[in-house]
């Protein structure tokens, strides 16, 4: 490789990014009253940051949807949450909680529309961090 390519390269920084999906018993983000979410996002100061409405199944039962995308120092924070069993909980009714204030809806409401949810972070992944990452550069 080229030196300036391989500057480049080596100075190249990866952050943490963590990403959690909801599915709720309702497309609520598109139906409820002052609601008209039907694909884009929303970014925000509270420990969420971005919820993405999703753009596709508008008018279905589809009621998964992006609910939070954090990365950096909030990624590496949420990070902690994304282990399952209690930490996962605590993960969901903040989530919830967020999203119940930036679209004024109950939390208890919310948590009723809720079904379950799935969070990943990327810095515990196998194929994103640690030696598979650097077999893949020497390849």
């Amino acid at each position: 490789m080229p030196f300036k390519l391989q500057q480049a390269i080596q100075t190249l920084q990866y952050g943490p990014s963590v990403k959690v999906a909801m599915r709720f018993a309702t497309r609520w983000w598109e139906a409820a009253e002052n609601q008209n979410h039907k694909g884009g996002g929303s970014k925000t100061d509270r420990p969420t940051r971005m919820v993405v409405y999703p753009s596709y199944g508008i008018g279905t039962e589809a009621s998964t949807m992006l609910v939070s995308y954090t990365w950096t120092q909030d990624a590496a924070r949420n990070a902690a949450f994304v282990k399952g069993s209690v930490a996962d909980e605590v993960l969901r009714d903040s989530i919830l909680t967020d999203l119940a204030q930036m679209h004024g809806l109950s939390y208890e409401w919310l948590l009723d529309q809720y079904r379950d949810h799935h969070a990943w972070s990327w810095d515990n992944s196998e194929y994103t961090a640690g030696a598979r990452c650097l077999l893949i550069l020497a390849v």
